[in-house]
């Protein structure tokens, strides 16, 4: 099996799993609920 890069290996699978900050998770939710999902870049 080939290894994976180790972003792919760890990355989340969940919102709950993306970041620690609540007000985070609730704004990326509301995005995606409106279906108005600006471009966003995350690393």
């Amino acid at each position: 099996m080939a290894e994976l890069f180790w972003f792919e290996k760890y990355r989340p699978v969940s919102f709950d799993e993306v970041v620690d900050l609540e007000e985070v998770k609730v704004r990326l939710r509301e995005f995606v609920r409106s279906g108005n999902m600006p471009h966003l870049l995350f690393y």
